[in-house]
């Protein structure tokens, strides 16, 4: 199964079905062997497109106990469910060794045993297939940061956005344009002035429950504050609207 959804890059796929590798006996038995193929299933988690069943994946691989034994994958694990912006020049970095061990993923030598050669079996030879997940790896950190910022911000110049992004202008545009089609983001972008805003458009009726419920909260805060002063009126005995 790892080797027919190789050829469709079915990232997704082939995680679960690391994950299913996991739970057999053979696998179990072999503590180098377990290892690799965990690091292999959460390599495919992170490179699965954003979606509910891989939030659940990912967290579930995370949760797991054998993450323990790789400190690195665990880390980055961790950053792609967080709410924090993952710097790839940073990341490159930190992360090079976990990435050279993967080179049935990402290509390259390392030191990692390989319990199936996926890059071989899904693209052929081992260059093509290698080249096209580093890219993915790159886009899946370019939209988690993209995600993270719609979370905090409702206007960012587009200048400033790429520059989080790492990217160019035109590469930022294109890439959060992607995720506003999907649907993963709503965002709009004034080319003019330079500006993306995030945030679906409200409806009339959207507008209107938000209009209310602000007046109800307002209305709530001005009867305690009246609470309040009239109980400071009797315990200090004042006269409202007596001069001294």
């Amino acid at each position: 199964m790892i080797r027919y959804y190789a050829h469709t890059s079915e990232y997704l796929e082939i995680a679960r079905a690391y994950r299913s590798m996991l739970d057999t006996p053979i696998i179990e038995a072999d503590v180098a062997r377990a290892q690799d193929t965990l690091a292999k299933a959460a390599w495919y988690c992170i490179l699965s497109s954003v979606s509910s069943d891989q939030a659940t994946l990912l967290e579930l691989t995370k949760q797991d106990k054998r993450m323990e034994d790789l400190p690195g994958l665990a880390k980055l694990l961790k950053g792609f469910s967080g709410n924090e912006i993952l710097w790839w020049s940073q990341m490159k970095q930190d992360m090079g060794q976990e990435m050279a061990d993967a080179h049935d993923i990402f290509g390259g030598t390392g030191t990692g045993t390989a319990s199936t050669n996926v890059v071989k079996e899904g693209g052929g030879k081992e260059g093509g297939g290698a080249v096209k997940r580093k890219e993915d790896l790159r886009l899946r950190v370019t939209q988690h940061n993209i995600l993270v910022i719609s979370k905090y911000y409702s206007r960012i110049s587009a200048e400033r956005l790429a520059q989080m992004l790492e990217l160019t202008p035109s590469e930022a545009e294109k890439c959060l344009s992607d995720m506003v089609v999907s649907g993963a983001v709503a965002a709009k972008i004034d080319r003019p002035a330079g500006v993306v805003t995030f945030g679906a458009k409200k409806g009339p009726a959207a507008a209107l429950n938000s209009w209310s419920e602000n007046v109800s909260k307002l209305l709530e805060l001005v009867e305690k504050s009246c609470q309040a002063i009239q109980k400071e009126v009797q315990v200090h005995k004042v006269e409202l609207g007596v001069g001294s």
